[in-house]
């Protein structure tokens, strides 16, 4: 028997060292066939876990390399030292197929941050540290094998520091300074020979997910190529669109909700190319609920009334009242109070939870809010928790224990009992509103009686008294000072008590005004009239108008054509159009009870319907294109367009998407989100030798 297991051991010793010796005859064989082809040894900025070095299989048969510690392992030799190779490829696998490239590299994490495009084998190499001014680099077998591929490379040859590597010219030709030189583009050429094209990178940026109808800026400026120039950029966006594109960057909208997979491909001017992917996701839109509203406000709380409770009169009274306007109750959660957009205060967002009752009104104070309102002038908003404005109030001054009450025309007026919580009382407001800013106080004449002007044939008798009046263009007359006697002429563009009580604008060539009327009746004036108007120049909340009073008259000349409305740009509305009849085209931006902005790219105009129009405002969401005709309006530094009949808005094409209404109580839209990864495999090829 132990004869036996003698002999067992004897054979299976010969055969370890016959397959080691056949192992070492093998490697010596194709010592010639792999090669040392481009060193990265001094890159740009610090060395540490950039430096690497590319090896080729120059043979006809594949080669399959051994990592780790072992008598036959393949090691880097480094200035002397032996590197260790890691045991497995951390891309590809450890058998190099003829003609094929691997990267040895110092950190295998740290190269593919660097070269996010490299799909070759990459193999990560222990304690690999290359000289900055000069090394010797070969490959070996073992600690004590013979060396082969020799290189000793001076810094003077090039890639010093500069993001450049040391190429072989000809991989098969000598280590000689002549056959090596820097490479042509930054970060060398890893797993490309000298002088081929290397295939671009193609890289884009997005949201993970949006809305139906919104845009969605697609950026691919990250795309790169290492030895040329990205030049066409092709897109499918998954959605039967597709295009392409010498921009790097390009805007798409999704008319369904879904999830969609967007490829982009690049191309550079050799005409390579690379694609990459990423998967996307479209909600519906979503609507939120403006059953809320803002109510009152008392931005300057004076010394006497400790309006919060807390034992104290002082600024932190400050309060503003939301009233649930709806039929069920309301949760707040998400939407935020601010004051002027780009203020001092911090918007202050509710929590979900914070809930209003049917018709309930509640008071929300400095001390929780942290808002500061100015005394003299600023704005409060209620903003929707998407972002968009759902109401506004911009005030010019407050007295001291005075509030902002909303009246039930959806006026602003300054009211002298306060009612945090309560319903506002119309008995103490006095008259100094928003948005319904046409009311101001008539002037009467000594006798407190305006019986001589209370219709429209007194108003045309009174012209005789000004008919030595001299006329003048409207532009010419807002130029003169207020207080003056102005007599003008031109067209009826918006009829009495649609733009507010008494309220007309008339038009020129020149340009357009409004018009306060005296009391009386003028509903036979229509559009087409040929007016002639005398009154005096006055100013309302930053706007001119004429004041027709005992001294002024109002005169029909003729009944023609009603005047068109001036075609302009969103852009266009300012001080040079207050008062003109114009009309608009664009985009929906914002919207808002009854109010919406509208860019046609040229900059947001504010459209803002008047009660006392009855216009019903259509059914509009963010991406509508809409057509606007209106009145310019000034209102403190705002001018906004007035609309005055139903026929002035119209919505122009479809709505883009789905529209989905959410419930009363404000709830927020909820999505999903799907990442697509990309798997680069390596070709695994079959062993034929070992090395």
């Amino acid at each position: 028997m132990k004869r036996l297991l003698t002999f067992l051991f004897l054979a299976l010793m010969f055969s370890f060292t016959f397959s080691v010796l056949g192992r070492e005859k093998t490697v010596l064989a194709a010592e010639e066939d792999l090669l040392i082809s481009e060193v990265m040894y001094n890159p740009q900025g610090a060395d540490s876990d950039h430096e690497w070095v590319e090896i080729y299989n120059a043979g006809t048969d594949s080669l399959t390399l051994i990592g780790g510690a072992t008598p036959v392992s393949l090691r880097l030799v480094d200035g002397g030292s032996n590197r260790v190779l890691a045991l497995e490829a951390a891309q590809g696998d450890m058998t190099l197929a003829a003609g094929e490239y691997a990267i040895l590299a110092q950190n295998a994490a740290t190269f593919l941050d660097n070269n996010p495009g490299y799909s070759g084998t990459l193999i990560e190499v222990s304690g690999m540290s290359l000289g900055n001014t000069s090394d010797t680099l070969a490959l070996r077998i073992g600690t004590d094998g013979a060396v082969w591929s020799g290189l000793t490379y001076f810094n003077t040859w090039g890639g010093d520091e500069n993001g450049k590597s040391l190429e072989k010219v000809d991989v098969l030709g000598s280590n000689e300074e002549i056959n090596w030189t820097e490479s042509s583009s930054l970060g060398g050429t890893p797993g490309v020979a000298y002088g081929s094209n290397a295939k671009p990178q193609a890289v884009f940026s997005s949201v993970d997910q949006a809305e139906v109808g919104k845009e969605i800026v697609f950026d691919a400026s990250a795309s790169n190529d290492t030895d040329g120039s990205v030049v066409l950029y092709r897109w499918d966006f998954g959605d039967g669109t597709s295009t392409e594109s010498v921009e790097n960057s390009i805007n798409h909208a999704y008319n369904l909700a879904g999830n969609f997979v967007v490829v982009l491909e690049v191309s550079d001017n050799e005409g390579a190319t690379d694609r990459t992917q990423k998967t996307i996701t479209i909600n519906d839109s979503v609507v939120y609920s403006e059953e809320v509203m803002l109510s009152e406000l008392l931005p300057a709380p004076g010394a006497v009334t400790d309006w919060d409770g807390n034992g104290t009169a002082d600024s932190n009274d400050e309060w503003i009242e939301l009233c649930n306007t709806g039929s069920t109750s309301f949760d707040l959660g998400g939407y935020s109070l601010d004051d002027i957009a780009d203020g001092g205060s911090n918007p202050y967002v509710f929590s979900q939870g914070e809930v209003l009752a049917v018709g309930e009104c509640r008071a929300f104070y400095k001390k929780d809010t942290s808002l500061i309102l100015n005394n003299d002038q600023d704005s409060v908003r209620l903003v929707k928790p998407d972002g968009s404005l759902l109401e506004e109030f911009a005030y010019s001054i407050s007295h001291p224990d005075l509030s902002w009450a909303k009246d039930e025309t959806g006026s602003w007026l300054e009211d002298e009992t306060p009612s945090p919580g309560l319903a506002n009382s119309e008995e103490n407001q006095q008259d100094d509103d928003d948005d319904d800013d046409d009311d101001d106080d008539d002037n009467q004449d000594d006798n407190g009686d305006n019986s001589d002007n209370n219709n429209l044939n007194d108003q045309q008798d009174n012209q005789n008294e000004t008919q030595d009046l001299q006329t003048t263009s409207i532009a010419e007359a807002k130029k003169k000072a207020l207080g003056t006697l102005i007599q003008v002429q031109g067209g009826l563009t918006a009829t009495s008590e649609i733009l507010g009580a008494q309220i007309i604008y008339m038009a020129d060539a020149s340009g357009g005004i409004k018009i306060k009327l005296d009391e009386g009746d003028y509903s036979t004036l229509a559009l087409g009239d040929e007016l002639l108007v005398s009154g005096i120049l006055s100013e309302s909340w930053g706007e001119l108008y004429l004041k027709i009073s005992a001294n002024g008259s109002l005169a029909v000349l003729e009944h023609t054509t009603a005047l068109a409305p001036q075609e302009i740009k969103t852009g266009d509305v300012g001080e040079n159009l207050e008062g003109a009849l114009v009309i608009i085209t664009g985009m929906v931006t914002e919207t808002a009870g009854d109010t919406f902005y509208v860019n046609d790219g040229s900059g947001v105009v504010k459209v803002y319907i008047k009660e006392s129009t009855n216009i019903e405002k259509p059914r509009m969401q963010v991406g509508d294109k809409v057509q606007v005709a209106g009145i310019v309006s000034q209102y403190n530094d705002t001018y906004r367009i007035l609309p005055r009949y139903q026929s002035d808005v119209v919505i122009l094409g479809d709505v883009l998407g789905t529209t989905t209404a959410l419930p009363k109580t404000g709830g927020t839209a909820t999505g999903f989100f799907i990442s697509c990864s990309v798997l680069v495999a390596g070709l695994v090829l079959r062993r034929s030798r070992l090395l």
